[in-house]
């Protein structure tokens, strides 16, 4: 039978078995092949994000969501430090080979399922605690990432700078998700599950965040896409968002709600710039001239004045007995 062994997809296993047309239910872990109780996956040709059932959430555990996540928030800076270098070596590598090895994208794959997890708790869309263990598969909340694809060596080199008009809309989804989580905290500690306009906005938001991290880990040649959703819109009553990876569709309402974020971030950003101008180094804030008193610079002598001879302090002498006589 013609095939390899794989990356796999869905990242709850170390390899599935790929038959040269598709994935299989063969899947292998820590040298053990196994059968996925799941079947055969269907997998997307781009990054994909599920999040699980909708269900009603604690609203202890929401009032201290953000003490909840302190831990997450110290692990989550050492993991992504660690990615970090990891993306570097997979750059230069990439940038020969034109894919990322297998070990780095199962790794980063990791990381960003991990990520997308943590914000969906902090997005107030999963009641589940994450667990702190990268490859485990049992949190609601997946990501699918296409592995092995060939990568576009000019793409990898410019990685940074293609990736820098999402990587901005990216930072001002980010910024307004957090403003208007200060609103949607109350009505979910209220309620006591996210209304399904706003977890559909939240989904999108938080898929094209993954979208855009996965390009710029090299995990995937797929420019980000799709902030609005895939296809026509739905109606606001149907799923709020994807339990299992695969298309997202938005309600008129959740893609106004998604606009809104984007708005929330953009007047952010402009007033931080205009409350905090960027000053050059070294600049010194100007002092008004009144306040600054003016010191007269000290003349000096000419030099050959300071030492007079002693002719001259004879005549100088005679002068002054002169005068008294």
């Amino acid at each position: 039978m013609s095939g390899e062994w794989r990356s796999d997809p869905l990242a709850r296993f170390e390899y599935r078995w790929w038959d040269g047309d598709r994935y299989t239910e063969w899947v292998a872990r820590d040298g053990e092949q196994l059968e996925d109780p799941a079947g055969i996956p269907d997998v997307p040709a781009t990054i994909e994000t599920g999040f699980g059932p909708d269900r009603a959430q604690n609203r202890w555990t929401v009032a201290f969501r953000i003490v909840l996540a302190i831990p997450h928030l110290v692990w989550i800076t050492l993991v992504t430090i660690g990615a970090v270098f990891v993306v570097i070596a997979g750059w230069f590598v990439a940038l020969f080979t034109g894919r990322l090895p297998d070990d780095m994208a199962r790794f980063l794959t990791h990381v960003l399922r991990y990520h997308t997890r943590l914000l969906a708790y902090l997005y107030l869309m999963r009641d589940d605690y994450p667990p702190f263990d990268l490859a485990d598969d049992r949190y609601p909340v997946a990501v699918a990432v296409p592995p092995g694809e060939r990568l576009n060596r000019w793409a990898v080199l410019f990685r940074i700078v293609l990736a820098l008009p999402v990587l901005v809309v990216v930072n001002w989804l980010g910024s307004g998700v957090a403003l208007a989580l200060l609103v949607l905290w109350v009505v979910v500690l209220v309620r006591g599950r996210m209304p399904g306009m706003s977890a559909q906005a939240l989904g999108a938001v938080l898929r094209f965040q993954t979208r855009v991290w996965g390009y710029v880990m090299l995990l995937t040649p797929q420019y980000p896409r799709a902030l609005y959703g895939d296809g026509p819109p739905v109606a606001e009553a149907g799923p709020a968002v994807p339990e299992r990876p695969g298309p997202l569709a938005l309600g008129v309402g959740a893609k106004r709600l998604v606009t809104v974020f984007l708005v929330l971030g953009l007047v952010q950003a402009v007033t931080d710039n205009v409350m905090n101008p960027p000053t050059e180094p070294g600049a010194r804030a100007a002092v008004p001239a009144a306040v600054v008193p003016t010191v007269p610079e000290p003349r000096v002598a000419d030099p050959s004045a300071q030492v007079p001879d002693s002719r001259s302090l004879a005549s100088s002498a005679s002068s002054v007995a002169a005068d008294r006589s």
